[in-house]
């Protein structure tokens, strides 16, 4: 067992388990409690801690389960430790690191770091104002000076995918709240033309078996984005950048093992798993530890 579970299945049984909705925010008391024991703990590491790839380790063994953020009917900010996919697994993981870099450590900064993270410019209005498209994310999240998309050196960044953002649309039944509200899907339509055009640089598959040397330009802790050959979609999964030696690996919300997992496969050898999938695109945090200056 791994520490991460037993410390949920203490605060499972010290905290109520009915779910809490406050301010737009739908959590468990025991997901608070969660996010306030790794802030606490994280502020007392020190400042050269890698905080993505720590976050993500103490994940480690969470239950994997899909459609995390469709559990209301109305959009409202979702926290759930409990159960991740790839993007709340994610999302998740960074939330934590910069609530840390920025010196705070409650639930309340924590889920205002995530509805930054998950939602255009910060704010949520319905359905179509989270940044469902990761591609979408990750810009949305550089303009605002968090994250940055790595995109060379020129290689390994050798080739590049013009996305057609009409994945949401053309599939629009697959979607709980564009079933539920059809008058949905003209605007994400909508973000779907401000997107189409956008095109970026990825590794291809073939690259990613080159070592640390070769790929230096990918750290531990970098989000890393699988791409997908798909035309109408820009990636098809997510992970954290972890180096075991000269071997890149990742640590992710598996739908195949169902849990959070640093994945034994190397990135080339996962990838060669997964035909659909044809290189990874990088983006990277971009904030300053606060306690640097302490």
């Amino acid at each position: 067992m791994t520490l991460l579970r037993s410390i949920l299945i203490t605060l499972l049984f010290a905290a109520s388990s009915i779910s809490t909705m406050a301010k737009n925010v739908v959590y468990e008391k025991s997901d608070s409690v969660l996010v306030e024991y790794l802030l606490e703990q994280a502020a007392l590491m020190p400042v050269s801690t890698n905080f993505n790839v720590h976050f993500a380790r103490q994940l480690l063994g969470v239950k994997y389960v899909n459609y995390i953020l469709e559990q209301t009917e109305k959009e409202q900010l979702i926290v759930d430790l409990r159960h991740l996919d790839c993007t709340t697994f994610v999302e998740t993981v960074v939330a934590l690191t910069i609530t840390t870099k920025q010196g705070k450590r409650s639930f309340r900064d924590y889920c205002k770091t995530l509805q930054t993270l998950r939602y255009r410019q910060g704010v949520i209005t319905d359905f179509s104002s989270r940044l469902h498209y990761f591609t979408d994310w990750i810009m949305d999240n550089q303009r605002i000076g968090l994250v940055e998309w790595i995109q060379g050196p020129n290689p390994p960044f050798t080739e590049t995918k013009e996305c057609t953002y009409t994945c949401m649309t053309r599939f629009w039944n697959k979607y709980k709240h564009l079933v539920a509200d059809r008058s949905l899907i003209p605007e994400i339509a909508q973000c779907e033309a401000n997107l189409r055009g956008t095109s970026f640089k990825y590794i291809p598959k073939k690259l990613l078996n080159a070592g640390k040397e070769r790929l230096s330009c990918i750290h531990d802790g970098d989000i890393l984005c699988m791409v997908t050959s798909a035309g109408c979609l820009d990636v098809a999964h997510l992970g954290i950048a972890v180096w075991h030696g000269n071997t890149l690996h990742m640590i992710n919300a598996s739908m195949i093992h169902r849990e959070v997992t640093e994945e034994p496969k190397t990135m080339y050898e996962y990838q060669l798993t997964q035909p659909e999938q044809i290189g990874i695109i990088v983006a990277r945090l971009n904030v300053k530890d606060v306690r640097a200056r302490w």
